[in-house]
């Protein structure tokens, strides 16, 4: 594949990456108007735990049991959080998905 290809795919992961977090730190936005620090907070830890705790629970599942292990528990965590996701209740009920779009010389940005 060569560099440029690498480069390319590190390209895209980190544009996933970046999107990654935008619905849920937006939901907790609409929940929490004011004074959610504690609660954004805790989100952020709760992602950074499961960043560390994620891999690890993995290379010990691969380690005493097999990879086919490890990828059914990955697969058991992310269809499980697909199910909550998709059940989960619209945060702002009665608001448009995307607000009214403004055209003109008033969308420029100054």
């Amino acid at each position: 594949m060569g560099q440029v290809g690498n480069l390319l795919i590190v390209m895209v992961l980190t544009i996933g990456s970046g999107l990654l977090d935008v619905a849920p730190a937006a939901m907790i936005g609409d929940i929490i108007d004011r004074d959610g620090g504690t609660v954004v907070a805790s989100y952020q830890m709760a992602g950074d735990v499961g960043s560390v705790v994620g891999p690890v629970a993995g290379g010990f599942l691969v380690d005493s049991a097999s990879y086919g292990a490890a990828f059914g528990l990955a697969a058991a965590v992310l269809g499980g959080a697909a199910v909550l996701g998709s059940a989960a209740p619209e945060t702002r009920p009665g608001e448009p998905a995307m607000p009214h779009a403004v055209t003109g010389p008033e969308s420029r940005v100054r």
